[in-house]
């Protein structure tokens, strides 16, 4: 049985070899056993531990597309049997036109369906039979759990073990503020990256870099919902938050306001310095009384909207420019 599994060890190797090339990124391998406890996305199986990473890389590949525009490549995934494929919106870049590389070496041309900058999703669709739709998680991993990361990138593969540091995490990206991101203890992972758990299930897509010791991921269920949403209506919808809970009331000079009576860490009002005590006069140039009112204008602007809040603070005013950010879930 040890020859047998060195022998299978071996071919998985060889097989990657002949599919990825030779990668400047060579994937780290463990040298015990793991028994993989999958998801229902995927049925049981054994891995041998030293070979585990390559080979549940291997078994996703033939879900990832290499998507080439003009602003240079990135990786993503293969969603649905359509030829939907979705990635980072982080480096689409202002190409025009684009085109994917499958598995296979084939390649296709590539529509843009739709993106969304609050959730880092790009869709894009291709004609093309090519590739597998790939497994989904259905739930997220814990955070300590070994991951693996493997993208499509030039001519070669990225294939890289990693293990998940954080999880919902408030991250601005870019100029714009996520939600329910995901780290990694690993930096510089490539855009649009496939994130997988042990059993070889997508479970984020990398996107936005964080440093080198770290990097984000977007959970797959936020991508498919977003994805989903693009495709049937062109566009997301997310729901303004600023993070703060307030009360109408009046001030000492007369002048109507609310005032805040909590701020949620890392919201857009903790941001712009907004306390407890202090009073908002006027938010987008709209004048506040009451918390309804309050209500009624977020309602009405959307996430990633950029407002000049006014306000006072130990009877000091105050004005600051911030960016609404989507509502957690």
């Amino acid at each position: 049985m040890a020859a047998a599994g060195g022998t299978v060890g071996a071919l998985t190797v060889a097989l990657l070899w002949f599919i990825f090339g030779a990668s400047a990124e060579r994937p780290m391998l463990i040298t015990e056993r793991v028994a993989v406890s999958p998801l229902s996305s995927t049925p049981p199986r054994l891995v041998a531990a030293e070979d585990w990473a390559t080979e549940v890389a291997a078994e996703a590949w033939s879900s990832l597309v290499r998507v080439d525009g003009t602003d240079g490549a990135l990786s993503g995934i293969l969603l649905r049997d359509d030829g939907i494929v979705v990635t980072s919106a982080n480096t689409l870049g202002d190409s025009e036109t684009w085109s994917s590389r499958y598995s296979s070496g084939d390649h296709a041309e590539l529509s843009l369906v739709g993106s969304d900058d609050v959730t880092g999703t790009a869709v894009l669709r291709s004609d093309s039979d090519e590739g597998e739709p790939a497994l989904l998680a259905s739930t997220l991993p814990q955070v300590g759990d070994d991951v693996i990361v493997v993208a499509s990138m030039s001519n070669d593969a990225y294939v890289q073990r990693a293990s998940v540091s954080g999880l919902d995490e408030t991250v601005p990206i870019d100029g714009t503020v996520r939600h329910e991101m995901m780290s990694l203890n690993v930096g510089n992972i490539p855009n649009g990256a496939a994130i997988l758990d042990a059993s070889g299930s997508v479970i984020a897509i990398a996107n936005g870099y964080g440093d080198a010791f770290i990097s984000y991921a977007t959970p797959i269920e936020v991508i498919r919902r977003a994805a989903g949403e693009l495709i049937e209506n062109g566009w997301v919808r997310h729901d303004a938050y600023i993070g703060i809970e307030a009360e109408g009331v009046t001030r000492m000079d007369g002048s109507p306001a609310v005032e805040v009576l909590s701020v949620v860490e890392t919201s857009p009002a903790d941001r712009v310095g907004l306390v407890r005590g202090d009073y908002i006069t006027s938010i987008a140039g709209e004048p506040l009384a009451t918390s309804t009112a309050l209500k009624d204008l977020l309602s009405r602007m959307e996430a990633g909207d950029w407002f000049t809040v006014e306000y006072y603070h130990d009877g000091v005013y105050h004005e600051a420019r911030a960016q609404l950010s989507a509502q957690p879930t």
